[in-house]
């Protein structure tokens, strides 16, 4: 297993193209310990409607560069 957020999305695409969501796949146990959630309350979820606050965040910013460039992206964000 890994020890890693790390989480598999379905781009979600405006009518121009742009990132409008992310829908979950797959995501990690990591991110299930880290949630408290379980996979049935986030697979076929989308980002914002489980984390709406994190349209104003690097990550938000992160995963637009990333859909819209191909880029990859690295940074640190501290929360509780």
């Amino acid at each position: 297993t890994t020890q890693s957020g790390m989480s598999v999305y379905k781009l979600m695409r405006d009518e121009e193209g742009r990132l409008q969501d992310l829908r979950f796949e797959y995501v990690a146990d990591k991110v299930l310990a880290d949630t408290g959630l379980t996979r049935e309350q986030i697979i076929g979820k989308t980002q914002l409607s489980l984390n709406p606050e994190v349209i104003h965040s690097k990550f938000w910013a992160a995963f637009a560069a990333v859909a819209e460039g191909g880029s990859s992206e690295s940074f640190e964000e501290h929360y509780q």
